[in-house]
């Protein structure tokens, strides 16, 4: 049985939605957790995920192919490398805006992505 999403705590009891999900997934990811990178955990948890967003999709598979552990390099270089994707006017400053949660915290969004209906957005 598919679980519907979460009340957000921290907005009042408000469903969260899948692209609001998936944002604070790629937050982390961009971010990394308190405790270091996700990357290993978003790989093997978020394998065969289908993003609601196509943006959401070419986030993640930059992060994922990302030299670097530095959220500072990627922070620099993600507008580019979104613009030769076709997304040239996002703005990435949102994804570096929060301080970084905890893995804990990353784990519990990339399940609820993955307990989401595949038409839940």
């Amino acid at each position: 049985m598919l679980t519907p999403p979460r009340p957000a705590p921290e907005s009042g009891g408000g469903v969260e939605s899948a692209t609001e999900i998936e944002r604070r997934v790629l937050g982390a990811l961009c971010l990394g957790a308190r405790e270091g990178s996700i990357k290993d955990l978003a790989r093997s948890m978020l394998a065969g995920y289908h993003w609601r967003d196509a943006i959401h999709a070419a986030i993640f598979e930059i992060a994922m192919a990302f030299p670097s552990s530095s959220a500072a390099a990627l922070k620099e270089q993600l507008p580019a490398r979104l613009a030769r994707r076709g997304f040239p006017d996002f703005d990435v400053a949102a994804l570096f805006a929060s301080p970084p949660g905890s893995r804990k915290e990353a784990v519990r969004w990339m399940h609820r992505l993955r307990e989401l209906p595949e038409d839940s957005s």
